[in-house]
């Protein structure tokens, strides 16, 4: 059985180290107010993690790459989620977010804001082929849909007007999708590497697209 090694540094969980074959489940000692970046990197072992209601943060790509995590529960007290935090996490099925939490919420186990008008973090490893995004958001945030490699087809209503950079890069098999009219901006590498896109619908409304 694999024990984790915790680094904490003035409330701040650095590093976590595990070595074995089996999948892990971690518990954060209560008194961590912050997941630093890259804290679980490539932790191929973590499979299930309980965060208390001390953290308040969660650093870039706390998670990224952890390929055996199957879901995730943002506690009450957390108030700033940093770039790549979930990215390549190709088991996750679900983002959930405690009721109690003032500034996130999850909503078929895809992160918002709390306001419900910025979509967050739709979960990679989710086996849905299509998805629409409920009236009312109105950004597609950074990264949103990165990695999510079954995606087939994204609906997204009148309400959206941006959308962030890289937000549907690696999505493979997403064969077309239409932009509305209220759409005014894309981010950098939107639909990079969607190799499978063969129908893109750009409104003339559009003020800034760019790529790379």
């Amino acid at each position: 059985m694999c024990t984790p090694h915790f680094e904490i540094q003035n409330g701040v969980l650095a590093k976590c180290m595990m070595s074995g074959e089996e999948n892990v489940t971690v518990t954060i000692p209560d008194g961590v107010t912050s997941i630093g970046k890259d804290t679980f990197f490539d932790c191929g072992l973590l499979q299930s993690i309980t965060i208390p209601d001390s953290v308040i943060s969660i650093g870039n790509k706390a998670f990224a790459r952890c390929t055996a995590l199957e879901n995730i529960t943002i506690p009450n007290g957390v108030i700033n989620i940093g770039n790549y935090v979930f990215a390549g996490c190709n088991s996750l099925q679900s983002i959930n977010v405690s009721e109690g939490n003032s500034n996130y919420l999850s909503c078929g186990g895809v992160l918002f804001d709390k306001s419900k008008s910025v979509l967050i973090k739709y979960p990679d490893g989710k086996k849905d082929t299509s998805y629409i995004i409920t009236d009312g958001v109105t950004s597609i945030g950074d990264f949103a849909f990165m990695y999510c490699i079954t995606l087939k087809s994204i609906t997204i209503p009148n309400s959206v007007t941006s959308v962030g950079c890289d937000a549907f890069r690696w999505c493979v098999l997403l064969e077309s999708i239409i932009i509305p009219e209220s759409v005014t901006s894309i981010g950098d590498g939107a639909f990079m590497y969607c190799e499978s896109l063969q129908s893109i619908t750009i409104p003339e409304t559009l003020q800034a697209m760019r790529s790379r």
